[in-house]
C-alpha cells in the first residue's frame, strides 16, 4: 500500500551548465566567437583587431619635447624697466642682455604696462622690429 511515510524519493538529473564559468547560461556574457572568448584574457590596450591607441598617435621625439612653439621672445613689465633703468636710456636688445633681464637666445621682446606705472620707455630706431610694445602704452 502506498502512503506518505514510505513514498521514494525521485532524483533528477541537474540541467548542463554551457559556456564555461557563471551562471549566465550558453556564451557566459562572452559574445560569440573570437578571441576574447577563448583565450580568458587579453593585453592590455588590445582593441579587437583595430590599431591601438597607442599606435596611433604620433611619436614625441627628442629628450625633453617642448613642442612647437617659438621660445625665442619674452614679455618684460615697465615697472621691472623703471626700477633697473632709472636715467632716459634708449632701450635696446643689447642693454637688456648687458643688465641680464634676458637671455642670448631671446631675440624679440614685448613691453607691457604694469598698472600704477606711468613709464614710458624709449626705444632705439635699430630695435624697432624686435621690440614691441603694448597698446596701453601708445596711449599715455
Amino acid at each position: 500500500m502506498l502512503t506518505l511515510n514510505n513514498l521514494v524519493k525521485i532524483k533528477f538529473k541537474k540541467p548542463k551548465k554551457v559556456g564555461r564559468g557563471g551562471n549566465r547560461g550558453k556564451n557566459a556574457g562572452r559574445g560569440h566567437k573570437g578571441q576574447v572568448k577563448r583565450a580568458g584574457k587579453t593585453r592590455i590596450g588590445f582593441e579587437g583587431g583595430q590599431k591601438s591607441l597607442l599606435k596611433r598617435t604620433p611619436k614625441l621625439r627628442g629628450l625633453g619635447f617642448k613642442g612647437k612653439i617659438k621660445r625665442n621672445f619674452k614679455e618684460l613689465t615697465t615697472s621691472l624697466l623703471s626700477k633697473i633703468i632709472t636715467e632716459e636710456k634708449e632701450i635696446t636688445i643689447n642693454l637688456l642682455r648687458e643688465l641680464k633681464l634676458i637671455d642670448d637666445k631671446i631675440k624679440y621682446i614685448k613691453i607691457i604696462r604694469s598698472k600704477g606705472t606711468d613709464y614710458k620707455p624709449k626705444i632705439a630706431k635699430t630695435d624697432i622690429e624686435n621690440i614691441k610694445v603694448s597698446k596701453s602704452l601708445l596711449n599715455i
